[in-house]
């Protein structure tokens, strides 16, 4: 047999021939057990022991949040001569137990991203804020509500939450409501222009052997370009963005029907729709008119902005972003970071 079939036998023998009201500890369960076995045994070791007690000690977050139910302790440091300060896992509202599991597992302050597991953002971020834990949550606003749920809860003071969201046609009133719950914008419109900053385009231009003078005016062409090809399109986008952050604002005036009535009515009556269309008019067509490449990856919500300019690096469609993620694993990683910091936020 393998190592783990004889654990496996040796621990499903343990725990049934242990007297009833026993308290069976086990140390690592996870330890030579594939993961897909590991909770079938322990589920079955539970239904077959429903009056012995059993405690697990592990390392595997997975696992212990496979516990159901189960009363989870966290060890939060050791002092010496038995001097250990533990904790009840605490439960945190809108929160599932598993991400909270894993915040606490972490022992680093945490940043909630966009995407997943493998997504640019989760790469990215890991890479430009090494010392903090990231987490993502899949669209914004599961990180801004990730967030502020973590902020104020008592047992986990220590760490830290913060979040980072794409731009993506926000406001500056929405911006530095965000920011007073720890959760920043990025500053350009989406993660997918990050691959599109003028050092970036260098660093690239040269690993290819390319002219960085001549590479990155074909860049800002192809882009701005595009910004203009689509304008009305982005236009519209972003007023609709600001109609709906305003209308999210909506409160009653009074907790009566005409109470509410009225306050949807002042909610509407705010929003000057002409006016968003003129200011949003005005902020592109300058872009437009200053050839503002900057500004435009700001403000230009396209998520194919960096498949695009793989053409300029004579490069298939999705090649210049995988190109870059290559690089961040050789030791050209500093260099890529450094090129990406200016358009990230601070986080301390």
């Amino acid at each position: 047999m393998s190592d783990g079939e004889r654990v496996t036998l040796y621990l499903l023998g343990e725990c049934l021939c242990a007297p009833e009201n026993s308290i069976i500890v086990v140390d690592e369960p996870e330890l030579h057990l594939h993961k897909s076995i590991m909770v079938r045994l322990w589920n079955k070791v539970e239904e077959l022991c429903p009056n012995k007690l059993i405690v697990y000690i592990t390392h595997d977050l997975d696992f212990a949040t496979s516990r159901i139910g189960a009363k989870k302790i966290w060890i939060k440091e050791y002092g010496g001569n038995s001097d250990w300060i533990w904790q009840e896992v605490p439960e945190v509202e809108g929160l599932p137990e598993s991400l909270t599991v894993e915040v606490i597992g972490s022992r680093k302050n945490v940043i909630f991203t966009e995407g997943d597991k493998n997504s640019y953002d989760t790469i990215l971020y890991q890479a430009i804020y090494p010392t903090f834990h990231i987490i993502p949550r899949g669209g914004c606003e599961k990180v801004i509500e990730a967030t502020k749920a973590l902020q104020g809860v008592p047992a986990i003071h220590h760490i830290t939450a913060s979040g980072i969201i794409d731009n993506d046609y926000r406001t500056q009133q929405e911006i530095t409501a965000l920011e007073a719950s720890r959760v920043f914008t990025i500053r350009v419109a989406e993660i997918e222009n990050l691959f599109c900053v003028d050092p970036l385009l260098e660093i690239v231009a040269v690993n290819q052997a390319l002219d960085p003078a001549v590479i990155i005016p074909q860049v800002h062409t192809l882009v701005l370009e595009g910004l203009r090809g689509e304008l009305q399109t982005q236009i519209a986008a972003r007023v609709e963005k600001e109609v709906v952050f305003k209308l999210n604002r909506y409160v009653k005036i009074a907790n009566s029907q005409q109470g509410i009535t009225d306050g949807l009515t002042a909610t509407v009556g705010g929003i000057d729709v002409p006016a968003l269309y003129a200011e949003a008019t005005a902020l592109y067509q300058e872009i437009l008119d200053n050839n503002d490449y900057n500004k435009a990856l700001r403000y230009y919500n396209r998520k194919s902005l960096a498949n695009r300019i793989s053409q300029v690096f004579n490069l298939r469609n999705d090649e210049y972003t995988s190109l870059i993620l290559r690089l961040l694993k050789t030791d050209r990683k500093a260099e890529i970071v450094a090129a990406l910091t200016p358009f990230v936020p601070v986080i301390g």
